[in-house]
């Protein structure tokens, strides 16, 4: 299934957003005269779009480099309505915790925390939720299509083929195998956010006592509630390039930073890694980039057809 890639726009973002440093209040503590001049600015299938929410988005685009036009926020906030619309209606829920591990992973590739992140959004004038929000439509989204097309996207190996001829010798590529193992720190579904952050300190001070995947596996054994699975030998090229990015950071023996998801918090145990030369790897990337092509055009129907269907009025 084709890697839709939702974060590089947001990773972008929040570089640019970085270097800034005092607050503003949150939108909750506007006075009352400012919040009576929010007005409704479309309406998708009756759940509204506010002028606030374009203002936050218009902020969140001119952080981020991108068109910041009214036009510009209000069809993006449009399509996120109907996308999450869509995951409804298909029963895909995006959990609060799968949208702050992908908050916290754009912190950390900022080399910041989380709590920075907030601040320096917020000295722009742009409350962390407007983040949020298209992080959970953009995630969301991703699943329907996959859910969606998963039989219909396909790359026939005769594609794979004729596309490796065309780049002529380009038939081999250098790539890292990678030798790994995943620790999970469990937290139950309905887990509260103090138990997540329980078990992501948790997590971080296992990290930083980790020195090896031979010895330091035994300390795992003897902790609550942490499970350990053998993921074996993977290409990078298998895997997706913000996971393949962050193990090339990990050094031999120690973990990558942890990720809270869904039922716990997650760390990769970098047992070995070698480059490789592998044709293999070369079929993986060409096919990769086809099966990308296919999902985006799929991706753009989708999205034209539930636009086609909708009751959108504007204000």
């Amino acid at each position: 299934m084709a890697r839709f890639i939702v974060t590089a726009r947001l990773a972008a973002t929040i570089r640019l957003a970085a270097a800034a440093c005092l607050a503003v209040a949150a939108v909750a503590l506007l006075p009352a005269s400012a919040s009576a001049q929010v007005t409704i600015k479309a309406l998708v299938n009756d759940e509204p779009i506010t002028s606030f929410d374009v203002g936050q988005r218009k902020r969140l685009l001119a952080l981020s480099g991108e068109s910041a036009t009214d036009k510009k926020a209000l069809d993006e906030l449009i399509d996120e309505r109907l996308q999450l619309q869509e995951a409804t209606r298909r029963n895909v829920a995006i959990s609060d915790a799968e949208v702050e591990g992908a908050y916290n992973s754009i912190a950390q590739r900022s080399k910041i925390s989380a709590a920075q992140l907030s601040q320096a959004l917020r000295s722009r004038g742009i409350d962390p939720s407007t983040l949020k929000d298209r992080i959970r439509a953009s995630v969301a989204w991703r699943q329907v299509v996959q859910m969606r097309f998963r039989a219909t996207i396909q790359v026939r190996e005769q594609d794979i083929v004729a596309e490796l001829q065309k780049k002529g010798d380009e038939t081999k590529v250098k790539t890292t195998e990678f030798t790994l193992k995943q620790v999970i720190f469990v937290f139950p579904d309905k887990a509260s956010n103090g138990v997540k952050e329980q078990r992501r300190r948790e997590a971080e001070a296992l990290r930083s006592r980790f020195t090896s995947c031979a010895n330091s596996l035994e300390i795992v054994k003897g902790l609550r509630d942490v499970a350990v699975r053998d993921l074996g030998k993977r290409n990078g090229s298998e895997l997706t390039p913000e996971l393949a990015k962050s193990l090339e950071e990990t050094a031999i023996g120690h973990l990558t930073k942890p990720q809270v998801e869904a039922g716990g918090v997650n760390l990769i145990a970098v047992c070995d890694k070698r480059e490789i030369v592998s044709e293999a790897a070369a079929q993986d990337e060409v096919k990769s980039e086809m099966l990308t092509e296919q999902g985006e055009i799929l991706a753009r129907r989708y999205i034209r057809d539930l636009r086609q269907d909708a009751v959108i009025e504007y204000r």
